[in-house]
């Protein structure tokens, strides 16, 4: 149990940073991609869709599409020149996994 919650422990510690980061990092978001999600976000609206589901839209396919990949395999996104050890590869695997359910607006 000791362990288990010392690892717990960790993966909420690399979420608060990543999520983090990610939020911070909305200045440096494509324009093109806010155009794509606001011309989504309008077509939801006018299809009767809540502002809950224009979110949950938006946010998995953000985190979908590219966030989780460049967390799961960050040598194809030039962000290492390597693929991770083991120990680390499953530290990004649980993080990119805990990410798209968090994205999806999931329990």
């Amino acid at each position: 149990p000791t362990i288990l919650q010392a690892n717990r422990d960790e993966l909420v510690q690399i979420l608060h940073v990543v999520c983090g980061r990610v939020f911070n990092s909305y200045s440096h978001f494509p324009n093109d991609l806010r155009i794509v999600f606001a011309n989504i976000r309008e077509e939801c609206k006018k299809n009767g869709r809540t502002d809950e589901m224009c979110d949950m839209l938006i946010s998995a396919c953000v985190f979908l599409r590219f966030i989780c990949p460049a967390i799961l395999s960050p040598n194809l996104f030039n962000l290492t020149q390597e693929y991770p050890q083991e120990k680390s590869a499953r530290k990004l695997t649980l993080t990119a996994k805990t990410l798209q359910t968090i994205a999806n607006f999931t329990k």
